[in-house]
């Protein structure tokens, strides 16, 4: 992601955790060529959730997992007088974002952890963004308080965040997996790969606590959409393919395969996914406007105020 060999909805792709690598390759969410190239839904999904939310006039922003920094720069094309500090836990996405934007003079980036974000953004900045990243973290109460001290008296925290995958919320992608795995020929190859060690990887966030997570590090919610679950729209299933690809790769089951095994795999895993329940229920809407839905589970949109 971000799941089998697959992808955890929005936040799937802003992958800030300890996933797999492949021989000699950096780990997943290191491959910033390939998560630029994949990363247009995400901003889609960011733009859409941004909608209610109020940008000060010449504010200076925090971006919390920035990627390749396409959304920082959308912002800062749209607001020409704010100025961002873009940050990221990979140096080479940094790099990478720092290659493609250079040059706007609006924005910074920096190698950063969210969950330990340094002294001197105290109190520094009129907004905090957080988009697709803190279902990725260990410490979501950290996430939240680092957050909350690097925003001034008043200043906002603006956050989308998966949650906890549970049987309350389950991606029809996972119900598809758990379809295939039973199906020749992959039996054997996907066998110990349960439905538990693949929500492992992705800690997601426990609705339940939030609030409390929230009081704790002195925000007030504005905000609170804990459904908050727009679809990624594929123009057909090369482009789905595509985007699931660089997310199978967080498994090593997957990366044992052949390229052949692999390309037939994911295409399996597209069809099975298609001819299920959950996505039969649009299925005819994404016919009549001739796309195909990728269904995410249940979000989280926050917005929220430093008191």
């Amino acid at each position: 992601m971000k799941n089998t060999t697959l992808a955890l909805s929005c936040a799937l792709i802003t992958m800030s955790t300890t996933l797999c690598m492949e021989s000699e390759k950096p780990p997943i969410w290191q491959q910033a060529g390939e998560y630029d190239e994949n990363s247009q839904r995400q901003l889609e999904i960011s733009l859409l959730g941004l909608k209610e939310f109020s940008i000060k006039q010449n504010a200076h922003i925090l971006e919390l997992g920035c990627g390749t920094g396409n959304l920082a720069a959308k912002l800062a094309h749209d607001n020409p007088g704010i100025s961002i500090v873009a940050t990221d836990i990979s140096p080479e996405m940094i790099q990478h974002a720092q290659n493609k934007h250079f040059s706007s003079a609006q924005i910074s980036f920096a190698v950063q952890d969210a969950q330990h974000l340094p002294e001197e953004y105290t109190e520094e900045f009129n907004h905090v963004l957080c988009g697709h990243v803190i279902h990725w973290t260990k410490n979501h109460q950290a996430v939240l308080n680092g957050a909350s001290r690097s925003l001034k008296p008043g200043g906002t925290l603006w956050m989308i965040g998966g949650r906890k995958v549970d049987h309350n919320n389950m991606l029809p992608i996972f119900t598809a997996f758990s379809a295939l795995k039973q199906k020749a020929p992959w039996q054997e190859t996907f066998k110990s790969t349960t439905l538990q060690s693949i929500v492992g990887i992705y800690p997601g966030i426990n609705a339940d606590t939030l609030e409390s997570m929230l009081k704790n590090a002195g925000l007030k919610p504005i905000k609170l959409d804990t459904e908050f679950s727009p679809p990624a729209l594929f123009k057909d299933k090369v482009a789905l393919k595509k985007f699931l690809t660089p997310l199978a790769k967080a498994f090593p089951q997957f990366l044992a395969l052949t390229e052949k095994d692999r390309e037939d795999f994911l295409e399996d895993l597209i069809k099975e996914y298609l001819t299920g329940d959950e996505y039969a229920k649009i299925k005819s809407d994404d016919e009549k406007n001739g796309v195909i839905s990728y269904l995410t589970g249940k979000n989280i949109l926050l917005i929220a105020q430093k008191q």
